[in-house]
């Protein structure tokens, strides 16, 4: 749009996939409590606080240990941790 705004149709956001168990789940109250733990954080250095983030999305998004080595090849998460947990 003109003067560099942007403008977000719902059209805009339709293609991209939400899990529907994704709204009310425990992870996203994690997420939820996480992303304010980082904007309460004075640190520069909130990638672990990010790293918890990323683990809880992959599994929302069911996602293997194989797959979340294609999305993010320099994860620290290994693969017995990713593998270990299960929401509950």
């Amino acid at each position: 749009m003109s003067g560099g705004f942007y403008r977000y149709k719902p059209a805009y956001i339709k293609p991209f996939p939400i899990p529907s168990d994704m709204v009310l789940s425990k992870s996203c109250l994690e997420i939820e409590n996480l992303v304010k733990a980082i904007e309460q954080k004075n640190e520069n250095d909130t990638s672990a606080l990010e790293n918890q983030i990323d683990f809880l999305v992959y599994h929302l998004y069911g996602l293997t240990y194989d797959e979340v080595l294609i999305v993010a090849p320099e994860t620290p998460i290994s693969r017995e941790e990713y593998e270990a947990y299960k929401e509950e």
